[in-house]
């Protein structure tokens, strides 16, 4: 089995369990709209200086330096332009960006569909969509609202599935003040305590499958998120995965620590489509709420009429012990974040701090964690595919509870 094989087989896996998240850049906005400049970063920033120029903001001295900024091959000389971009139209709170983003990202529209389309059957299927870009074309093709960091309430509702939306990791045109136009404006993200929340989450809880990122580095915030995911999991044992073109494979480098597989979906831009398609193939939209716990229809069989029912593939007895164990652990975890009595709590938990964080993991994921406990409760009727799935939920949570972060 090749690599790329084994990656669309943990693709499919995360789908099928509701925990695939398909992270969007800017690539598919400037498909969809017929290469449109100001789809692209670099087409962007250019856009903004040009603005800054023709209204008299800044002269043309300064376009030009801006310009050979957005030009360079070098991330920080163009993080600098689009810094420069934004002051001379009068920074994040001002009138005059507020119409310029309305004009540049507002304004785009899709008019190929195919990438799109792929896209919304993934979502139809249950996953996440997010990006990095800034605009509305995502949104349209869902029929979804939008949410940003800014709004860890409805975060929050939209990774436990009760809100259908687009989130929008770097902030979106209508609220100018999430925008995150640049890759140093990303500290604004990361000192967000719900925004800081919400990507450790996704990024230990769920698998990631980034599309519209290709071999090129016009997009800086895509960089600033892999060196924040660089610093956040170098110890994870999940991986996340990138999709690009056959011939750029050579030319896309991931430092192991960041967990980023690069995987081809054919030699040219047009397979993209196609390849989203066929994640789907055999796949039942499912996850930890999907499964009949009451009884296990899906997992039994009668081997005669009037017989108890029997698993049809029986788990791993290691993998039954570590989900007992594992979900034990958990439940220790709950127990103390629901003691009363905040000091006696606070020691066993080791201090304070990690008493109040355990607390917040319990207001997170308390459904899931009740989910996993009530399968680890029935483990003598889980079959083998029940128990792996109830165990890959157990670890996930075991990890987000730890704090490797």
């Amino acid at each position: 089995m090749t690599a790329t094989a084994d990656a669309v087989n943990d693709i499919r896996d995360a789908l099928a369990s509701n925990q695939l998240t398909v992270v969007v850049g800017t690539g598919v906005t400037a498909a969809a709209t017929g290469g449109t400049a100001t789809a692209t970063w670099r087409g962007l920033i250019e856009h903004g200086i040009a603005r800054c120029e023709s209204s008299g903001a800044r002269d043309k001295a300064w376009a030009d330096r801006a310009r050979a900024d957005a030009n360079s091959r070098y991330d920080l000389d163009r993080i600098v332009a689009a810094e420069k971009a934004t002051d001379g139209l009068g920074g994040r709170g001002s009138p005059e960006y507020r119409q310029w983003l309305a004009e540049a990202v507002g304004g785009l529209r899709a008019t190929d569909t195919v990438v799109l389309d792929a896209i919304v059957a993934l979502a139809d299927d249950g996953a996440l969509i997010a990006t990095t870009n800034y605009d509305d074309v995502l949104a349209a093709a869902l029929g979804w609202d939008v949410v940003t960091w800014r709004d860890p309430t409805r975060l929050q509702r939209v990774l436990r599935g009760r809100e259908q939306a687009v989130v929008h990791l770097h902030g979106h045109w209508k609220d100018p003040e999430s925008v995150v136009f640049g890759a140093s404006s990303y500290a604004d993200v990361l000192r967000d305590p719900g925004a800081a929340t919400f990507l450790k989450t996704t990024v230990y809880a769920r698998t990631l499958l980034f599309v519209g990122f290709g071999a090129g580095l016009d997009d800086p915030n895509f960089s600033s998120l892999r060196r924040w995911m660089r610093a956040e999991l170098s110890l994870s044992d999940y991986k996340h995965y990138r999709l690009v073109r056959e011939p750029d494979i050579a030319a896309v480098r991931h430092a192991p620590e960041e967990r980023i597989e690069v995987v081809s979906y054919g030699p040219d831009h047009h397979d993209l489509a196609p390849f989203l398609a066929a994640l789907r193939s055999g796949v039942a939209a499912r996850g930890m709420r999907g499964l009949d716990a009451t009884p296990y229809n899906a997992s039994y069989t009668k081997s005669a009429p009037g017989a108890l029912p029997l698993p049809q593939r029986i788990p791993d007895p290691e993998a039954t012990r570590e989900l007992l164990e594992t979900a034990a652990s958990l439940a220790r975890i709950a127990a103390l974040a629901a003691d009363p009595d905040e000091t006696a709590a606070a020691a066993v938990a080791g201090g304070g701090d990690r008493l109040d964080e355990h607390r917040r993991f319990m207001f997170l994921f308390a459904e899931e964690l009740a989910e996993v406990a009530q399968m680890a409760g029935r483990y003598a009727e889980l079959d083998s595919a029940a128990t792996d799935h109830a165990l890959t939920w157990a670890r996930r949570l075991a990890e987000i509870s730890r704090g490797e972060h």
